[in-house]
């Protein structure tokens, strides 16, 4: 958004020309803090049972997701945790077999992995309520480890007017969805509301204001719990391409690069004299830095929310 308040999109032009997305998904990740293993587990029930998160799918049959897993045998303990969910189960049930109590006092023995499936439709609007991008946010995810640390994970479609998205369309949606800390405002097609999107949509509906975290906390504060140093949520993306013409192989990253930056003419330069130009070697840079990895998530993204251990040292 620039500072006029208007949704910027990028002009048409090499090496995006012609590159549409038949069939799209962004799914959206960072990490953030949590305090369940010390809080009022009822508080917590209630604020997961009324924001409407339940149990992850993935964990009715633990065995054989543990089976596909990417994961070896200890890495799928410490990340899906060992006890199953029965549909007979209460989230409260649930949620305290996963944080037993020893001794008189709580243990966060096992994560608490969750979703969420609003399948709500939004509109990105600019500053005088214009409509800009219809989406649909379809469902999001919550990984709470034992440390006190987490992964929010949700998953977007960008909704196209034809047949097709095209890929500035999506660059242009991504900048506006992944700043946390960013002023961007949707329209609720639901309630016709305009609200922003993650202190309203994020924090207070599927947060709960913090007390699906085990946060009794101002709203604002909560974003402050979010990864910080990393103010944009990294994305993963799957697309089918429709059209794409030749030469624009660099367009691939054109969706994950925030500034945008135009490499026409640092292309022609390497294609015409094989030379990459601090242009392409920034936009290289902001490539790798948009990418979502098991790196990534599970061990640095964690560790800079985590108050555990060297974590918390990390953290000052």
């Amino acid at each position: 958004m620039n500072q006029s308040g208007q949704v910027e999109m990028l002009p048409e032009g090499y090496p995006t020309r012609d590159v549409k997305f038949s069939e799209h998904y962004s799914i959206f990740c960072l990490a953030l803090q949590h305090r369940l293993p010390e809080s009022d587990l009822g508080v917590v029930s209630r604020a997961l049972k009324d924001s409407g998160w339940f149990p992850h799918p993935s964990l009715k049959n633990l065995e054989q997701t543990k089976r596909f897993s990417i994961f070896n045998p200890q890495a799928d303990s410490a990340i899906f945790g060992d006890t199953p969910w029965h549909e007979n189960q209460t989230i409260d049930q649930w949620l305290r077999q996963r944080l037993r109590t020893t001794e008189g006092s709580r243990g966060a023995i096992e994560p608490v992995v969750l979703r969420l499936e609003p399948n709500r439709r939004f509109i990105i609007t600019d500053r005088e309520g214009a409509k800009v991008m219809p989406f649909k946010l379809h469902w999001v995810d919550l990984w709470l480890f034992p440390e006190g640390a987490g992964v929010l994970s949700f998953k977007t479609t960008l909704v196209a007017d034809g047949d097709s998205v095209g890929i500035d369309e999506m660059s242009a949606f991504h900048r506006q969805i992944r700043d946390t800390r960013g002023e961007t405002i949707v329209l609720d097609e639901d309630s016709g509301e305009r609200k922003s999107f993650w202190d309203d949509i994020i924090v207070k509906e599927a947060l709960g204001q913090g007390q699906c975290l085990g946060l009794d906390a101002d709203p604002s504060k909560v974003i402050e719990g979010f990864d910080p140093y990393q103010r944009n949520a990294k994305i993963l993306i799957a697309a089918q391409v429709a059209s794409m013409g030749e030469g624009h192989e660099l367009a691939w990253g054109r969706p994950l690069m925030d500034p945008p930056i135009r490499l026409q003419r640092s292309h022609e330069q390497l294609v015409e004299k094989g030379q990459w130009d601090v242009t392409l070697q920034a936009a290289r840079a902001s490539i790798t830095a948009g990418y979502a990895t098991v790196r990534d998530m599970i061990l640095f993204e964690l560790a800079t929310v985590s108050d555990q251990g060297g974590a918390a040292g990390w953290n000052g």
